[in-house]
């Protein structure tokens, strides 16, 4: 592990609170990544695995499933002056798909973002000798990648009300499966910049590998 100076952790269809034994080698894990002086960024499973070895809570989400699009995420006063957020809208959309949130955040963090589904969309903490950013979206998901993730995960999206019907459902997978910029589309699609210009929606991967 002291080859690694830095380390991503990326996402899960594990819920942290069950701890099996994969969830829990995973914990201990992070805890001794944060041994070593690293920068690490965490989305998703990752931020919950990072601030659960850090000694925050997660829980199921009282809101229920936020799918494909995680709508008007605002950052605080934090987030705006955070390095991860540099040239990123003041309030956003990304792609998403999570059960779970953080309920408590460890002693060490700060939240940088939220939104109306949940307090913690994004923080940033140091333990031990490493530095954490940790998104709860997936600032790393492309639109095809999401199309193919909207295709085998259709039924859940449905029962879930994500989309209210199957046309709903069919235009936004076949705008993100064929990805191309469309104006009219978009605006149908209620999808903003932030969401389809892949400079803006990777921008804290970017001011991550920059930093």
């Amino acid at each position: 592990l002291d080859d690694f100076n830095g380390i991503v952790w990326t996402g899960s269809v594990l819920n942290i609170y069950n701890s099996q034994p994969e969830i829990i080698r995973q914990i201990e894990l992070a805890k001794t990544l944060f041994e070593k002086k690293n920068k690490i960024f965490g989305s998703c499973w990752g931020l919950q695995v990072l601030t659960t070895a850090a000694g925050g809570l997660i829980r199921k989400n009282p809101n229920g499933l936020e799918a494909i699009v995680s709508k008007n995420i605002l950052l605080n006063d934090q987030g705006i002056n955070h390095k991860m957020y540099i040239e990123k809208p003041l309030q956003f959309d990304s792609f998403c798909w999570h059960y779970d949130e953080v309920e408590t955040i460890p002693n060490e963090a700060v939240v940088l973002a939220s939104n109306n589904y949940s307090d913690v969309q994004a923080l940033s903490f140091t333990k031990g000798q490493s530095e954490v950013w940790a998104v709860q979206y997936h600032p790393e998901f492309s639109p095809n990648w999401v199309s193919g993730l909207m295709f085998m995960r259709k039924k859940i999206l449905l029962e879930n009300r994500i989309y209210n019907n199957e046309k709903d459902f069919e235009n936004m997978y076949k705008y993100l499966f064929n990805f191309k910029e469309n104006k009219k589309l978009e605006k149908d699609l209620n999808l903003s910049n932030s969401l389809i210009d892949n400079t803006v929606r990777c921008i804290e991967l970017h001011n991550w590998l920059n930093n």
